[in-house]
Formats: structure tokens, C-alpha cells, sequence
């Protein structure tokens, strides 16, 4: 949550994200370069990527480079 937060990510948003990157068993890539992957294929900043994110939104994007559950 740390590395989202110095990202720009509000604490609400990165606990969303991180729950579900570890409810998905990715916590290991780490949330920000999660988030990061996300911002390069939908060129937004980290916030609107993170809360995109945490609404559910690209999941599949994640999935599609690290696998697990779309």
C-alpha cells in the first residue's frame, strides 16, 4: 500500500486493490507495478488507474500478463 500511496493512490483505493490482488494470489508482483501495467495500457495516472482497479475494472489486463481469474 506504501508504493501506492507515494504513487498518489488514496488509502481506501489501495486497500481495494491490494484485498484483491490478494485475494487473486498476485500480490507478489506487487501493487504498484500492477498498477503501473494498467496505467501504461490505459495512458491515466496512477490514481485513476488504482481506482479503476478497485471498481473492477482490468482485471482482465492483469490476468491476461499474470494469470489467475479474470
Amino acid at each position: 500500500r506504501s508504493v501506492l500511496m507515494r504513487m498518489g493512490v488514496d488509502s481506501l483505493t489501495c486497500k481495494a486493490v491490494v484485498a484483491e490482488l490478494e485475494k487473486r494470489g498476485l500480490l507478489g508482483h506487487g501493487a504498484g507495478h500492477v498498477v503501473w501495467h494498467c496505467m501504461q495500457a490505459w495512458q491515466c495516472p496512477a490514481p485513476e488507474a488504482a481506482r479503476r482497479l478497485a471498481a473492477g475494472e482490468g482485471w482482465d489486463l492483469v490476468a491476461a500478463k499474470w494469470g489467475g481469474a479474470a
